[in-house]
């Protein structure tokens, strides 16, 4: 079987626990939450005991250090550390966040048994500097990782180029340049097929220049989303999962309340009113724009709160 993982921190268990219901609810059964610190461990074990609700979850506690930029780097350390491991011990994985948002079942097997020993999401921009070069870049954040030796091989140079004697990086920068650097893409018809801010929308293979029968595919960006939450078109029917980025400022200020979980479980339930099944956004009549359309999914949402 394909384990879903997904990483979190006590700060973050509101909506932890709405991504695994939301899994649940789709149908899926080996999604399991990563904890990464013993406050998050207490609260999930609690409620396990009470025998109302049950997560799934291991344990990989990451040293907070001194400064929050120190740990959030030491946790995508961590989480590559996690995936090698898995990797080695034969276990293929979905690696997600818990602010993904799956509007359908998909099974797994067509990732398991295609050809393909990794399968990339498109992100945005960042980092600028490979955008610019290759004219797209990978998310860091939803990826398909088989077991295979060949993937061993690629994430065991992906952590030594992350550890640099530190044990954190940017997962998001060090993974689009070991790509960048090994991968020859197979992405000259995606690159004819862009949005009007340049974004490639439909995905491609690619093969390893040095990890010999390593190959790759890209997911479409409609399939797996990835865009500005105050998007002007929603992703299609067809869409598996989307991760829209944080809200404009304008939905900030009326959504600002709450811990750093609150806010991310607030971005996810926008999104839902704005671009799910039945979204606002789906409906010009909702709204003379975008803003304005975007606004009424935000009060939406605060009007249940």
């Amino acid at each position: 079987e394909v384990k879903i993982v997904a990483f979190t921190s006590h700060d973050y268990s509101v909506v932890s626990k709405w991504w695994y219901k939301r899994m649940s609810d789709l149908g899926y059964n080996t999604h399991t939450l990563i904890l990464i610190d013993e406050a998050a461990v207490n609260d999930f074990n609690a409620i396990n005991a009470t025998g109302e609700e049950f997560y799934r979850f291991e344990v990989m506690l990451v040293d907070p250090g001194k400064r929050r930029k120190n740990f959030v780097r030491s946790l995508w350390y961590s989480r590559i550390l996690y995936c090698l491991n898995q990797l080695k011990a034969g276990q293929s994985l979905l690696l997600t966040d818990t602010d993904n948002v799956f509007s359908k079942y998909e099974s797994l097997d067509q990732f398991y048994n295609s050809d393909y020993d990794a399968i990339f999401a498109l992100e945005m921009k960042f980092p600028t500097y490979i955008f610019d070069k290759q004219e797209f870049v990978l998310c860091g954040g939803m990826t398909f990782l088989k077991s295979t030796n060949a993937t061993i091989q690629m994430w065991e140079r992906l952590l030594e180029v992350c550890d640099g004697g530190t044990k954190r990086c940017d997962d998001q920068v060090e993974l689009n340049k070991l790509l960048a650097d090994d991968m020859i893409w197979d992405s000259q018809a995606a690159l004819l097929n862009k949005t009007k801010d340049g974004l490639v929308q439909n995905g491609f293979v690619g093969k390893s220049k040095t990890v010999q029968d390593f190959s790759a595919k890209v997911w479409d960006r409609d399939f797996a989303w990835r865009g500005p939450l105050d998007t002007d078109i929603c992703p299609s029917n067809s869409n598996w999962v989307s991760m829209p980025m944080p809200p404009p400022q304008y939905a900030v200020r009326m959504l600002e309340k709450g811990n750093l979980g609150e806010q991310k479980l607030a971005r996810v339930s926008v999104w839902e009113n704005f671009c799910g099944k039945n979204g606002i956004n789906r409906n010009i009549k909702m709204g003379n724009s975008t803003e304005d359309r975007l606004v009424k999914a935000v009060k939406k949402y605060l009007e249940k709160v």
